[in-house]
């Protein structure tokens, strides 16, 4: 019997099965190919062995990489790609170079580099699927990883804001017409059915084109202007993440009858359980940080500096009023 497929994941928004590019790579590539993964939703990258999502596991098999889990699926007879030609693949991988130079990290400074969106949007967006305390944590390491991604491959200093947006979402727009031109009017990249480069390119532009506007939105903007490449990812939607009636819309959940802290004794200990918590991540994070040093002195060395320090009263006052503390 083979061994059963799961993996841990970001929850979707928008009616996207995630929010995270990586997650929906796989998401997508397993529906393409028919590879039966029980995907768990859970937003917990605390427990991933990288700190991040998606987690694949299969038997002990663990997978943290999206392009190895989808190998690894390959490597399980589930090939989305088995009708390619060779000059096909040699396409797929230039294509998905093309993505993860130029793309991919616009749209990790759009998310996370760019301060009034992170602050407006994106750490909100990943903060309320986390429990306290790494709602506080999670979303400023990934903001960090963000903006390593995007400012790694740039020769322009960070500093120059206005070249270095312009470089970043110029690369950007380059590699969206690039893609514009192969799909053309195909309904896939290869034809009549999807493929991983399909799977690639559904992650990273759906969630451009499904998110909201935000407050610097130059890059949903950009693809705004690829009418085939929004009408591809409208495909993908209605063909293979079909709305679900038993997942209704959150406007529609019944929302809980208020409470106050008196009337609920469990809504008043969680609430103090979630206060001493916080507390302690913030305290553990300025103790891993040097915000806050502890310096012990042993008995000696506090006698040797005493001493010191009664050279300049010879008069022994500062004796008297040290022994009368000492009372």
């Amino acid at each position: 019997m083979a061994d059963v497929m799961e993996m841990s994941t970001w929850s979707g928004e928008w009616g996207l099965p995630s929010i995270n590019v990586a997650c929906l790579e796989v998401i997508a590539y397993a529906k393409f190919s028919g590879c039966p993964i029980k995907v768990n939703k859970h937003n917990n990258p605390w427990k991933s062995p990288t700190w991040q999502l998606p987690v694949f596991r299969s038997g002990d098999k663990i997978l943290t990489s999206s392009q190895k889990i989808m190998d690894f699926l390959r490597e399980q007879n589930f090939n989305a790609d088995y009708q390619l030609t060779a000059k096909q693949g040699a396409d797929t991988l230039a294509f998905m170079a093309l993505i993860e130079d130029k793309f991919y990290p616009a749209l990790q400074y759009w998310f996370w580099g760019d301060g009034s969106n992170y602050s407006e949007f994106t750490r909100a967006l990943y903060a309320k699927r986390l429990p306290i305390p790494l709602s506080f944590i999670i979303p400023g390491q990934m903001a960090k990883v963000g903006k390593y991604v995007a400012t790694k491959s740039l020769e322009i200093e960070e500093e120059n804001e206005t070249a270095f947006e312009n470089k970043i979402f110029n690369d950007a727009l380059q590699c969206l017409q690039n893609l514009s031109i192969q799909l053309g009017d195909k309904p896939f990249f290869f034809g009549e059915s999807p493929t991983t480069l399909d799977a690639v390119v559904f992650a990273h532009i759906a969630i451009v084109w499904r998110a909201p506007p935000l407050p610097n939105n130059k890059l949903k903007l950009h693809l705004s202007g690829f009418e085939n490449l929004i009408a591809f990812c409208s495909r993908i939607l209605q063909r293979y993440f079909p709305y679900n009636p038993e997942d209704p819309p959150p406007e529609t959940k019944p929302k809980p009858t208020a409470t106050t802290l008196d009337e609920d004794p469990y809504q008043r200990r969680k609430m103090w359980l979630s206060v001493g918590l916080a507390a302690l991540a913030m305290t553990g994070y300025a103790l891993f940080s040097g915000l806050v040093q502890f310096n012990i002195t042993t008995e000696d060395e506090f006698v040797d500096k005493r001493n010191e320090e009664l050279k300049d009263f010879p008069n022994g006052h500062f004796n008297e009023e040290y022994e009368n503390e000492e009372e």
